[in-house]
């Protein structure tokens, strides 16, 4: 990991890009998650586009001043509207074809809480494993009782990326019964 991730702000005020191993990078302080960014060899893969078309066209702008390639691919690791929301910036810079992931747990959920039809390409069940534009990742269901969200491994890059498991530091707290509730209502 760049030394220089390991002293980012933890406040909103700062938003910046912070380069990781293998053209990994993440914005920080753009909005209240982190999106993330992997340049691959034909292409960019986005990891949770942020909360506004607004907010990921400034992040998408930044990070073009690193990469002109064309937007691959768009993986979830949870589904909310934050999550989504998004996305269309990163859409409009793809090429036509730009896949989408998630798990078929959270698109469920988020379908049924919401009402609405996510436009998911590849939906997965517990695992997947992938090569997109040249990097190789492996995507896994972590639920227990207080989260349900997908994990990303990147083998080459000795790397895992856990979503919205953190924010700043401190873990996210859910009431036990909060994907019983989605449900439900």
């Amino acid at each position: 990991m760049s030394p220089e991730y390991t002293k980012a702000p933890l406040n909103l005020s700062s938003p910046k890009l912070y380069g990781l191993n293998g053209g990994v990078w993440v914005a920080v302080g753009y909005d209240t998650t982190n999106s993330v960014l992997i340049e691959g060899e034909s292409g960019i893969i986005v990891i949770d586009p942020s909360s506004s078309y607004g907010i990921s066209k400034k992040v998408l702008d930044e990070f073009r001043l690193i990469s002109d390639k064309p937007i691959k691919t768009i993986i979830y690791t949870k589904l909310d509207p934050g999550h989504v929301e998004g996305a269309l910036a990163y859409l409009e810079e793809g090429d036509g074809s730009v896949e989408i992931i998630t798990n078929e747990k959270l698109l469920f959920l988020f379908n049924e809480k919401y009402d609405l039809d996510a436009k998911i390409t590849h939906p997965f069940l517990d695992k997947f494993s992938l090569d997109i534009s040249g990097v190789k990742m492996n995507l896994f269901l972590g639920e227990d009782d207080f989260s349900i969200q997908t994990y990303i491994s990147l083998p080459d890059e000795e790397g895992l990326i856990i979503g919205d498991s953190i924010y700043g530091i401190f873990p996210v707290l859910l009431d036990v019964n909060y994907f019983e509730s989605l449900i439900l209502e």
